[in-house]
Parts: structure tokens; sequence; C-alpha cells
């Protein structure tokens, strides 16, 4: 059996008005430009809605004037409140290292630069992830597939900790201290990218949509992620 959204992929990648549908070698119908058309309008809202951590039950209203007040509150405030607590917990954490950032006050510059990148490196992995994963389904090679973007994601990390290094080096004039958060950062990177990858891999093994893994959590779990191991490596060094 083939999904609708695979046979949208496949009619707009062979420029296809109609997609003929057949079961056992038997003719049975097409499926219709307008068909089509619908299906990718229908997964492209659900894929945003779920990376904005907004309910797809909105999907229900053309005009979000429609929908009720309360409902999009308990609807969003449940992810609002959800990445509060993520906040308040790397608060606390951070809070941990308060000797370390007072007698290196630099290493607390880069937090931001550091949530930052992880953050839109991870969006872009997992963004590239889970339309592959509606589109191809089983016929995506997970293993080559993953190798891939570790690989892409490893050669990212190097070119902006290095970059990191000679911004650090330059402006601060330390060497060591450059070293570390370069070492820091990359290592953050690295992990992000694995966080990025395997969350949506976890939620499809559960049965659930991939894209429930974008907007909310991964953005969670990619600042923790970033925060957790940039403070244990900044620590190991020092």
């Amino acid at each position: 059996e083939t999904s609708l959204e695979k046979v949208a992929h496949l009619a707009l990648k062979y420029d296809l008005k109609q997609m003929p549908v057949a079961k056992s070698r038997k003719f049975l119908g097409v499926v219709s430009s307008r068909k089509i058309l619908s299906t990718i309008n229908t997964a492209l809202k659900e894929d945003i809605f779920h990376f904005a951590g907004v309910h797809k039950s909105h999907l229900d209203f053309e005009n979000s004037l429609e929908i009720p007040i309360f409902k999009v509150l308990k609807d969003r405030l449940f992810w609002l409140i959800f990445g509060l607590i993520g906040a308040m917990s790397m608060a606390v954490f951070i809070g941990l290292f308060e000797e370390t950032l007072t007698k290196y006050l630099i290493i607390a510059l880069f937090i931001p630069a550091i949530v930052y990148i992880s953050d839109a490196m991870g969006t872009q992995l997992q963004t590239v992830f889970v339309r592959d994963l509606a589109v191809l389904g089983k016929d995506l090679n997970l293993r080559k597939y993953i190798l891939r973007q570790i690989c892409i994601a490893s050669l990212t990390s190097v070119v902006i900790s290095i970059l990191m290094f000679a911004f650090i080096s330059l402006f601060w004039k330390n060497p060591f201290i450059a070293f570390v958060i370069a070492s820091a950062s990359f290592l953050s990177l690295i992990i992000t990218g694995f966080t990025a990858l395997f969350i949506p891999l976890i939620i499809k093994k559960l049965g659930f949509d991939p894209a429930l893994g974008g907007g909310p959590v991964a953005t969670v779990a990619s600042d923790m992620t970033s925060i957790i191991i940039y403070f244990a490596v900044v620590v190991w060094l020092l």
C-alpha cells in the first residue's frame, strides 16, 4: 500500500496530473489532481502546526478567527508550559556552575550562541528528516540516511567550532579558553544532531506522527542537550 502523501510526491516528481491506482496488477482507478493538491495542502499545514506546537485539530477551521479562544489557549499553553519547565530546569542546571561562571565570565557569554546554533542545526536536520520519513516511508534506507546526516552534522560542527575558535582567539586573546569553548561547542552540536534525528525516529516507532517531535519538543531537547554537554566539557577541560 502507498500513502496519499507518497502518491502526491510521485505526481509532483514526474509532473503527472493524475495517478493510476492498481492492486495485484488490476486497474482500480485514478487519484485526481484535486485530491493530490488537497493531500499536499493538508500535509503541509499539519507539519507547520506540529513544528509550531499547535494542535492539528485547528486544521478543521479554515479561518483562525473561527477557533474558540479557550481552545487556542488550551492547545498552545501545553507546549509553552512544557518549554517553560525545560527552561527552568536549564536555569537550575546552569546555577550549579555559578563558581565556574564567576571565574570565567566568557563561558557565559557564549551560551546564547551555543543554544541558537544547536537549535538551528537541529531544526535543519529534523525538518528534512521528517519530510523524508513522510514521503519515502519504508523506501528510506535509515542506516545509510542517518550515517549521511551524521557526517554532514559532523562537518558542520567542525566548521562552526573552527570559526568560533578563531573569533575568540582574535578578540579575547586567549587561545586556551577559545579551544575549550570551541571543543564544547563541537560536541554540543554533534549530540544535538543525534537528538534531532532520533526524536522523530523514536516517535515514529511508537506509532505517532514523526512531526510531533518538532517544534517545542525538539527545541527543549536541543537546548537541554547542548547546555549539558557544553558545561560538562568546559568543566572537564578547565
